[in-house]
């Protein structure tokens, strides 16, 4: 019964693990947590996000929980770039403030601080690469170029900034001797 727009490989396997994780009987109680309304010119889309309880656990909160153990290579890859582009440009951040008289210090430090693009991985899904797992965005800033964030019952979502994680930290790294050097006084023969 699956509209045929949303009909992808791999979408009856995802609902079938999905059916698998739910416990015996009905549930206790079904509580809305979220809706949204998208208007565009392409029409009107309404999310709707129910938790189900069975006995004393809420189905939606377990399944939404931040946990390290059981996932896949390619997830923990993502946790450690997220980890090494908020590292990367903290260090640059660092170097570019401690760095006396360089020009125009205050957009070098605009320009470590943000990351550009974001290549994001649902962390709760535990499978990487199928539809509404792994996404990118183009056109995105973020700051200090990698994010943990989940909505209110939904799943964790780990970013960062891609395809060149944080530009700017990396290329303030890469000119540092440049910039260095150029602020060192050159003798004068005479």
């Amino acid at each position: 019964k699956l509209d045929p727009s949303l009909k992808m490989p791999g979408v009856r396997d995802v609902f079938i693990r999905m059916a698998e994780l739910l416990l015996e009987g009905p549930p206790t109680a079904v509580k809305l947590v979220g809706a949204q309304r998208f208007i565009s010119s392409y029409g009107t889309r309404t999310n709707a996000i129910f938790e189900y309880q069975w006995g004393d656990k809420w189905f939606l909160e377990s399944q939404s929980k931040f946990t390290l153990p059981g996932k896949r290579l390619s997830q923990y890859a993502m946790v450690g770039g997220a980890i090494l582009a908020f590292g990367l440009t903290a260090f640059a951040l660092v170097e570019c403030s401690r760095m006396k008289g360089i020009r125009h210090k205050w957009l070098w430090m605009v320009f470590i601080t943000f990351g550009f693009g974001l290549l994001s991985v649902n962390w709760s899904a535990g499978v990487v690469g199928s539809a509404g797992v792994v996404s990118f965005e183009l056109l995105s800033i973020g700051f200090f170029s990698a994010k943990a964030s989940s909505t209110n019952f939904g799943p964790w979502a780990i970013s960062m900034s891609a395809p060149a994680a944080p530009v700017g930290a990396i290329v303030f790294l890469l000119l540092r001797r440049k910039l260095r050097s150029a602020l060192q006084p050159t003798a004068h023969v005479g």
